[in-house]
This record gives structure tokens, C-alpha cells and sequence, in this order.
């Protein structure tokens, strides 16, 4: 009974994600900044990041987005703060995908994380979060790489939270501090 249940919230998760995917991709982004207003910035940014966090196909719309909105004027410190704030929402619906998703995949691939995890939980405490971070803050790579990853492995939410959310504030404010400079 509690695979059943692991199993079937993992598939909520996963069928959550490919619909907002959907949405996103036959509204798409533009449509719901047109339909809030450009007077809404930061709400809008913030909105962009949380919905369009949740799909690494539609984080170009996010950095269109805050690219957009510095090069009109709106602060980047703002910008940075609400931002990573909803890209940290997008990626911990991937952190918990990953975390079920451990428990429906094949026994002999639940091992090998298991080795895994284990030997993560051997290194320093600092590495997994030092690595979340960086990863987050200066990579230009999807974040879902990294949440899954971590979430498979079994590592707990409140171990990266911090690192996740202080590493999508650190690039979206260094990305709109970039545009404002130049704009």
C-alpha cells in the first residue's frame, strides 16, 4: 500500500508538470505578461519564475523576461529577490519529483543511489549545499539537473533550500544588474 501511494504521488507530480508545460506552451508567457501589465513587473516576474521555473523548456521565457523588465528600469535587487524566489518554487516541485521518484524506479537502480546517497552523507556537510549554489548561481544549466539529482539521492529539503533560493537570486540579479548597465 505505501509504494502505491508513493507511486501514485510521484505520477501527480510528473503529470502536474507536463500539463503546466502544456499551458505554458500553448499560452505561453508573453500572453500572461500582456495580460497583467508591464505596470505589474515584479509580479510578473515572479510569476514567470514560479510557473515558468517548473518547465528548463520555458526558463528562456524567465530570462527574456527579467532581461526585459531591467532594460525598462525595474531595480535589479527586486528583480533578483522575487525571481529567485519563484525559480526556487519551479525547481523544489523537481527536488520532490525526484525525492518520490526514487521509490518507483527499477531495484537495481534504487541500489545504486542508495550507494550513492550514502557516501554523500560521508563528505563534509558543506559539499552538497556549497554545490547547490554554485550549480544554481553560475551554471547556465537548468536547475533540474541538480534538483533531481539531490532529491534521488535521498538528501533532505532543508539541506538545499537556502543554497537553491540564494543561488537563483545571485544569477537573476546579476544578469538584470548585466542589462541595466548596458540598457
Amino acid at each position: 500500500m505505501r509504494r502505491v501511494r508513493r507511486t501514485t504521488t510521484f505520477f501527480l507530480i510528473i503529470s502536474f508538470l507536463v500539463l503546466w508545460a502544456l499551458v505554458l506552451g500553448i499560452v505561453g508567457p508573453t500572453a500572461i505578461v500582456e495580460l497583467l501589465g508591464i505596470h505589474q513587473g515584479y509580479l510578473v516576474v515572479f510569476l514567470v519564475a514560479a510557473f515558468g521555473g517548473i518547465s528548463s523548456l520555458t526558463a528562456t521565457s524567465y530570462f527574456a523576461t527579467i532581461i526585459t523588465l531591467a532594460a525598462g528600469g525595474l531595480d535589479p535587487v527586486l528583480l533578483g529577490i522575487l525571481g529567485g524566489a519563484g525559480v526556487t518554487i519551479g525547481d523544489s516541485l523537481f527536488f520532490f519529483a525526484g525525492r518520490h521518484g526514487r521509490n518507483v524506479l527499477p531495484d537495481e537502480w534504487y541500489a545504486s543511489l542508495e550507494r550513492f546517497g550514502k557516501w554523500l552523507r560521508k563528505q563534509p556537510s558543506w559539499i552538497i549545499p556549497a554545490v547547490v549554489y554554485v550549480y544554481a548561481a553560475f551554471t547556465p544549466f537548468p536547475n533540474e539537473f541538480v534538483t533531481v539529482s539531490v532529491g534521488l539521492c535521498g538528501t533532505r529539503y532543508r539541506r538545499i533550500v537556502l543554497p537553491l533560493l540564494l543561488g537563483n537570486i545571485t544569477i537573476t540579479i546579476l544578469i538584470a544588474s548585466f542589462v541595466a548597465q548596458i540598457a
